[in-house]
């Protein structure tokens, strides 16, 4: 499918750096988003595309359960193991808190975790709500929301410690904090709607997430 202008367009954007910081490239929202861009030259995407080629070399299906467990574990791993080479690189590196210190993620956290329940509990005649785009989107970005809160509490503490070269990637969680926000509220709108027997949880939790939604673009 031909990529739109806005599609373009966004591909095309960079969070200005710092002076001796790099800018945030393109391809970073597909870390984050469900639907990432696909394209072979993205670093992500490429490697998504190799791990399904390896699943189905050896007989398996990309899109097990099992299969997806074992390409994130892979991805974090890797990404872990990065993340400690740099910081190890940084004198001025100090230990942010623990994600538990901060009272904003325990909210957020409760919230998430709330989500997670209403899908344990919906059984076969109550999930068809799990398999709507609007059920994927919540699930994802409940949990994505949770990860970039915690993102962008340790921005914010680094800040007020004065670390440098940090802005653009503050500015960034910002923009994904708000985008995740409006894909949330939207999929529980869409949600609340639904002639389902969550449509009341799922109104609550919609009320829950706009009461936070000031507290988080603030941080």
């Amino acid at each position: 499918m031909p990529r739109t202008k806005t599609q373009l367009k966004a591909e095309k954007q960079r969070l200005p750096a710092e002076k001796g910081a790099e800018a945030i490239p393109a391809w970073r929202d597909c870390t984050w988003k469900r639907i990432p861009c696909g394209h072979d030259d993205c670093p992500i995407c490429s490697r998504i595309k190799e791990e399904r080629e390896r699943h189905i070399a050896r007989g398996e299906d990309p899109d097990s359960i099992e299969a997806a467990f074992e390409d994130a574990d892979n991805f974090f791993r890797e990404t872990f193991i990065l993340t400690e080479q740099k910081a190890d690189k940084d004198p001025k590196n100090d230990q942010a808190p623990s994600p538990l210190e901060f009272i904003l993620y325990h909210k957020i956290l409760r919230w998430r975790d709330n989500i997670a329940l209403i899908a344990d509990l919906s059984d076969d005649t109550s999930s068809t709500w799990l398999f709507t785009e609007a059920g994927e989107d919540l699930l994802w970005y409940a949990d994505t929301l949770l990860s970039k809160v915690h993102r962008q509490l340790v921005n914010r503490w680094h800040l007020a410690k004065g670390r440098q070269g940090i802005n653009a990637e503050y500015a960034y969680t910002g923009r994904v904090l708000s985008e995740c926000l409006a894909i949330l509220k939207g999929s529980l709108s869409e949600l609340s709607r639904m002639e389902i027997t969550q449509k009341l949880e799922f109104n609550i939790a919609l009320l829950f997430l706009t009461g936070l939604e000031k507290e988080i673009i603030s941080i």
